[in-house]
């Protein structure tokens, strides 16, 4: 009986943790957006702005809007002062017309995600659709959440996810991958509890 419930417990563990993972993700939209956001905390990571270029360049997204956090924000990151002036430098050096990125510092609390959309769902002139950018782990609430804002202001939402190193086939195999799912099942949670998708 013993040896039945192993190989029984064997055979179902790997199925059944795939499926947590993969019920939080969400297939990349293959839609033309009038725009791409892309939220981040303190500072924009290379590979971040690398997929969001990519749905730009592609004529996927016709304008990249970037949002931090400023609660986050200190006179320097990571040693560069003024950060607004280096990222708008840098799509300048890309030959990307200013009238095609947007570059917002938001004075929000947590939850993040919703308090995000709120702000830009007020901010937003002549968009009518938006590509929503997150990893594989948080595309489906940062998805719901932006489409029940943006659903007042008759803005389509759509997900544009990318894959980061921990994926549905292997992100329990690290503490990492346990402490973002777990966390993230969690948020999905309160989101739903509270009304937020």
């Amino acid at each position: 009986m013993l040896a039945i419930l192993i190989i029984l417990v064997l055979a179902f563990t790997r199925p059944i943790l795939v499926a947590v993972a993969k019920f939080l993700e969400l297939p990349r939209s293959h839609l033309s957006c009038d725009a791409i956001i892309i939220e981040s905390g303190p500072a924009f990571s290379e590979y971040f702005v690398t997929q969001a270029l990519e749905a730009y360049y592609s004529g996927q997204a016709k304008k990249i809007i970037m949002v931090l956090h400023s609660y986050d924000l200190k006179p320097t990151i990571f040693g560069i002062r003024n950060y607004r002036t280096f990222v708008e430098s840098a799509f300048d050096s890309l030959g990307i017309p200013k009238q095609n990125y947007l570059l917002l510092m938001l004075d929000i609390q947590d939850p993040y995600t919703l308090n995000s959309a709120i702000a830009l769902a007020d901010t937003l002139a002549d968009v009518r659709s938006i590509l929503v950018f997150n990893d594989n782990f948080h595309i489906r609430r940062s998805t719901l959440t932006y489409q029940k804002i943006f659903a007042a202001k008759n803005i389509a939402v759509y997900p544009y996810t990318y894959e980061i190193y921990l994926n549905s086939s292997n992100w329990w195999k690290s503490a990492n991958g346990w402490r973002r799912v777990i966390d993230e099942y969690i948020k999905l949670t309160f989101y739903w509890v509270k009304g937020y998708i």
